[in-house]
């Protein structure tokens, strides 16, 4: 009987007994292919070719392969015996996917990188004028670029505001001897923080016997920092002011007050 290699047509002769031991299934000593000889029986051999290529038709065995002593057409191609080498259908190894397939199974991932970039950036634009008043202080040198960014952008480049690190030290509110009508003010101020920041406000609220308030004054920080200072100099690091103030509050009379810090 002959049977033929569908992989590369290459002719060999079988037996029924080899057939029926390996239950038809060889493989080609030409290009390897295992198929099922019976599937692929030719009732008459072909006109022989010249320059056909040589080949063997070993039956495959779970373990080892046994060579078939009956060749095509041919001298026998001489080839080892690998007692070790076993054929499983399911170890067999799967062929790669053609390329374009290859490319159609990867996620397309460079659109969405190229779109995150802009995305980015104007995040980081965001945070930089976010927290422009603080880079300032910790960088002094990107002052000018944030000056000029604030001037295309419309925003103001001032000192911090933290004004969980500002302090009232101590103070005190008493009637001024020398006028009845007059209230004098001393205070305290220290900033805790290791930069620099802007004057706060104070809110003084005077209260009656039951200290319900009874007036409240806000005094802007034009009013209270020494004669000399600078305002947009900012409340230096770790430093403490003195406030002395003299308030004109005819008709009312104040059993207590309360004294706060805020940023308006």
């Amino acid at each position: 009987m002959l049977t033929q290699c569908p992989s590369c047509s290459t002719v060999f002769r079988v037996t029924a007994d080899q057939l029926k031991a390996k239950q038809a299934m060889v493989r080609c000593g030409k290009c390897r292919n295992i198929f099922n000889a019976l599937d692929s029986l030719l009732e008459t051999a072909p006109p022989v070719q010249a320059g056909m290529a040589e080949a063997e038709l070993p039956l495959v065995e779970k373990g080892k392969e046994t060579r078939n002593q009956e060749l095509p057409f041919s001298e026998p191609v001489s080839i080892e015996e690998d007692a070790e080498d076993e054929w499983d259908l399911a170890s067999r190894p799967q062929p790669l996917p053609l390329l374009h397939e290859q490319d159609a199974a990867k996620p397309i991932v460079w659109p969405w990188a190229l779109a995150a970039v802009p995305l980015f950036l104007l995040l980081l634009f965001q945070a930089l004028l976010q927290f422009r008043n603080e880079l300032v202080v910790l960088f002094p040198d990107v002052k000018p670029a944030l000056q000029e960014t604030c001037a295309l952008f419309g925003c103001e480049l001032s000192l911090p505001r933290k004004v969980d690190l500002l302090s009232i030290e101590s103070s005190d509110l008493h009637p001024d001897p020398a006028s009845k009508s007059r209230l004098l003010l001393s205070a305290t101020l220290k900033n805790r923080a290791l930069f620099t920041q802007t004057y706060p406000h104070l809110e003084l609220t005077l209260t009656d016997t039951a200290d319900k308030p009874l007036l409240r004054k806000v005094i802007r920080p034009d009013d209270y920092i020494p004669k000399g200072a600078v305002v947009s100099s900012g409340f230096a690091a770790d430093g403490e002011i003195a406030v002395n103030l003299a308030l004109e509050l005819a008709g009312i009379s104040a059993a207590g007050y309360r004294l706060y810090l805020f940023y308006p």
